[in-house]
C-alpha cells in the first residue's frame, strides 16, 4: 500500500522523507537519503540541487505517493525581519520593499529569488523569506514530472516556530534556535510579532558557546539575552548545551516535519509562510 502524502525535509547532504496516511496524517514510514554530490561547488548550489531533485524523484517513483510537502533547510533561505512601512499601499507593495531590501544586502543574486512574507495583522513587522527561484523550478519539475501535487514548500524556521509555540505558548519573548550541519539560525519572539532573525556559520562545538551566542545576538538586536531560549539542534542530541545561567532553555525533540509543525500551524501566529 502505498503512501498517500510524502513530507520531505531538503537541504545539501542529505533529505529526509516521512510517509503519511489518512485524514489522521498517520506516519506510514520513512528514508534519510544521502546525496553524494550535494555538496555546493562554492559558486553555485546549483550541484546540491540537482542531487536532492534526483534523489525526490527516485523516492516518488518508489513510493507512488500523490501528493508532497517540501520543508527547505535554512542553509538554503534568506530570512529578514521586515518592518511596516506606512508608505506601502498594500500587501504586495510591502513585498516589493522586502524584496528590493534583499537585494541592497546581498546584491543581484537576490533577482533571481522568489520572496514571500507572513501574513501579520497591518502595522506588524513581518518575516520576509527568500528562495532561490532555480531550487523552486526543480521542485515544482520534479512533482509535475513524478504525477504527484506539491502542497506547499517551507523554510525550516517557520516549521520549528510553529512546533516551538504551539509547544511552549506565545506569552512574552522567545529566542528560537535552530541548529543544522555548520548553521545556527536564531529568531526572536515577542508573542506572535517577529522581532529579529539572522543565520550564522557555527563550529561543530557551537554548543559550549551558545550563551556567548545569543548574548551576541541579543546585542545585535538591541534585546535581553536572559529571554527564554527554545532549541532545535538534532545534531548533538545527548550534548548539553550551554545556556545563560538562570536562563530557561527548552530542546525541542520533535521536528516539523515529523510532527504537526508543517501542518497543523496555528492561524494566529500568520502562519504557514509557503512558496506558491
Amino acid at each position: 500500500m502505498s503512501p498517500e502524502a510524502l513530507t520531505a525535509y531538503i537541504g545539501p547532504g542529505d533529505v529526509v522523507v516521512v510517509h503519511r496516511r489518512g485524514w489522521r496524517r498517520t506516519i506510514a514510514g520513512g528514508h534519510i537519503l544521502a546525496c553524494a554530490a550535494a555538496e555546493a561547488n562554492g559558486k553555485s548550489d546549483k550541484p546540491a540541487y540537482i542531487a536532492v531533485a534526483a534523489a525526490l524523484r527516485g523516492i516518488l517513483a518508489e513510493t507512488g505517493a500523490r501528493r508532497l510537502d517540501i520543508v527547505v533547510s535554512n542553509h538554503w533561505v534568506h530570512y529578514m525581519v521586515h518592518a511596516w512601512r506606512d508608505d506601502a499601499a498594500d500587501n504586495e507593495e510591502q513585498s516589493l520593499l522586502a524584496r528590493m531590501r534583499f537585494t541592497e544586502i546581498y546584491g543581484p543574486v537576490a533577482d533571481n529569488w522568489q520572496v514571500v512574507m507572513s501574513d501579520e495583522a497591518p502595522g506588524r513587522p513581518r518575516l520576509a523569506a527568500a528562495i532561490d527561484g532555480m531550487l523552486l523550478g526543480m521542485l515544482n519539475d520534479v512533482a509535475t514530472e513524478s504525477g504527484v501535487t506539491l502542497n506547499r514548500v517551507q523554510p525550516l524556521l517557520i516549521g520549528i516556530a510553529n512546533a516551538a509555540l504551539g509547544q511552549y505558548g506565545q506569552r512574552g519573548q522567545k529566542w528560537i534556535a535552530v541548529h543544522e550541519s555548520g548553521r545556527l539560525t536564531l529568531a526572536l519572539l515577542d508573542g506572535a510579532t517577529w522581532v529579529w532573525t539572522r543565520s550564522q556559520r557555527v563550529a561543530v562545538d557551537w554548543t559550549n558557546n551558545f550563551a556567548g551566542l545569543l548574548a551576541q545576538e541579543a546585542l545585535l538586536a538591541g534585546q535581553d539575552e536572559s529571554t527564554e531560549a527554545i532549541i532545535f539542534a538534532p545534531l548533538v542530541s545527548g550534548k548539553a548545551i550551554a545556556a545563560r545561567p538562570g536562563q530557561l532553555a527548552h530542546l525541542l525533540a520533535a521536528p516539523p516535519f515529523v510532527g504537526d509543525g508543517l501542518g497543523r500551524p496555528d492561524p494566529r501566529f500568520g502562519y504557514p509562510l509557503v512558496f506558491p
